[in-house]
């Protein structure tokens, strides 16, 4: 089979129902396309896509439903894992999107199990594809079934690495992970804990090369509830190699927006509930006028919530002409991001470290936020 590539009417109405775990799809090098159906619901099954990025996409779906899904496969910049565009209602809920660098090819890895040759045996626990299978927690159980002495020496190889002159060669991230895991170790950790650690290290190791969960495009209302989303999403268009803002950037595009040269185009909702999140950006196509002429219009959300997620990125986006950003555990390496609005609200935020998060377009109200400093533009 080449693929599935259905188009349907806007009267037609397809529910897709898996068994949980035991339904897979795996598509090798092959299309998987839904379009135009008054409402497709996509429930209980996985979805595994090897080969070269394709993109799993749904469009102009009038209602469209995700619950309990797992999707995997390879991303790439133009290729998002999933790509949704033209709803006008989304609910994606209880569910985890993996997405695969195309690039990554585990460098990063095979530089630290070079160093810390005990975790050669584990190393596929620190793979991309370790997000998916029970590898982490078979290296969680295995680790904890050793010796006193071979955990002491693992410890030791680990702390050696971070004393020594390769330090300098890890990013910030890495080096808390491994010092993370270290201490796990050393506390003789339950496996879940353990396997937290372990899978905490392996997204930083992953880290410096983006990979792509979902693209989400032209969508009216939108409700992301209680999912994990280990690779960015991409808003009004397709995932690109957009850089993070520049302080003369967000400078230029704060003071468009005040004199009336840039406007914020806003329809529609956004809500991201008790997420893992690993990045929110703007497509390039949606910023590129805005950033090379400080004209135009900027696309956002009417309404933007970000509540209780969990938020493991730096440099993200955050368009809402009126949003909420509240009880989120911040976990970046830098700055949180920008956020674009005509009011906004900070408010109960966790951040353990000294974090910023930028407003343009609004003196937000900000309290309660640990470590993070809101600084208006």
């Amino acid at each position: 089979m080449d693929g599935l590539s259905l188009t349907g009417t806007a009267r037609q109405r397809v529910s897709i129902h898996g068994a949980g775990p035991a339904s897979r799809l795996v598509l090798k090098n092959q299309d998987f396309k839904l379009d135009n159906f008054a409402a497709l619901i996509l429930e209980n099954f996985t979805i595994v896509g090897s080969g070269d990025p394709h993109s799993i996409s749904l469009t102009r779906c009038q209602e469209l439903r995700l619950g309990k899904l797992d999707i995997a496969g390879t991303s790439a910049i133009g290729n998002s894992v999933l790509r949704i565009a033209g709803s006008r209602r989304l609910t994606i809920e209880g569910t985890r999107i993996i997405a695969l660098a195309a690039e990554d090819d585990n460098v990063r890895v095979k530089f630290v199990v070079e160093r810390v040759p005990s975790l050669v045996q584990y190393a596929k626990a620190l793979g991309p594809n370790a997000n998916f299978d029970d590898s982490r927690n078979d290296a969680a159980e295995a680790i904890i079934a050793l010796s006193a002495a071979e955990r002491k020496q693992l410890v030791g190889e680990i702390n050696a690495l971070l004393r020594g002159n390769d330090l300098a060669l890890l990013t910030a991230r890495e080096q808390r992970d491994l010092r993370a895991l270290s201490v796990a170790l050393g506390r003789a950790s339950s496996t879940a804990a353990l396997a937290k650690a372990i899978g905490q290290l392996a997204e930083s190791l992953h880290a410096a090369t983006p990979a792509f969960a979902l693209a989400l495009d032209d969508t009216d209302d939108a409700s992301l509830i209680n999912n994990r989303l280990y690779g960015r999403i991409t808003l009004f268009g397709e995932s690109d190699a957009t850089a993070a803002f520049t302080a003369d950037q967000m400078k230029r595009v704060s003071e468009a927006i005040k004199a009336g040269a840039v406007i914020l185009d806003d329809s529609g909702s956004l809500v991201l509930e008790r997420n893992v999140l690993q990045g929110v950006r703007i497509s390039a196509k949606a910023l590129k006028k805005v950033i090379d002429s400080a004209q135009g219009s900027l696309p956002t959300w009417h309404d933007l919530r970000v509540t209780d997620n969990r938020i493991d990125s730096e440099d993200d986006h955050y368009p809402g002409f009126n949003c909420a950003f509240s009880g989120n555990m911040l976990e970046p390496q830098g700055d949180v991001g920008v956020l674009l609005s005509n009011q906004a609200k900070v408010i109960g935020n966790f951040a353990h470290n000294d974090f910023r998060l930028f407003v343009i377009g609004d003196n937000p109200e900000s309290f309660g936020n640990g470590g993070l400093s809101v600084l208006a533009l």
